[in-house]
């Protein structure tokens, strides 16, 4: 007999596995928000809030923050990417907010990852 613990992590996994794809092929686009996402896994915000928190520790806001954040690392990692490209290209329209955010989680501004 499979125990319910067992059978609520591989729920767990299987939700966060679909939350994770929908941020992921999101990373772009500017105007994904946790919104679209609520449409696109059809639950509410509050729903969503509560389940993704209690299996991560973090706000669905904060991780996607993060997978961008650290998409953006990567791809500044290339010389011939510009810091403004790096920020449009994980979804960030404005450059000041992006290089805050950038700072206030790697501790160094997104033009020195660059050199």
């Amino acid at each position: 007999m499979i125990s319910h613990k067992k059978i609520n992590i591989k729920k767990g996994d299987t939700f966060l596995a679909k939350v994770r794809g929908r941020m992921t092929a999101n990373l772009s686009n500017e105007l994904y928000n946790i919104q679209s996402l609520c449409s696109e896994v059809a639950m509410s915000r509050t729903q969503l809030y509560r389940k993704f928190r209690s299996l991560t520790g973090t706000t669905p806001n904060q991780y996607f923050l993060a997978m961008r954040l650290h998409k953006a690392r990567k791809i500044l990692s290339r010389p011939d990417i510009t810091v403004a490209e790096a920020a449009y290209r994980t979804g960030f329209k404005n450059i000041s907010h992006f290089s805050q955010a950038f700072s206030r989680v790697f501790g160094t501004p997104p033009s020195e990852v660059r050199k």
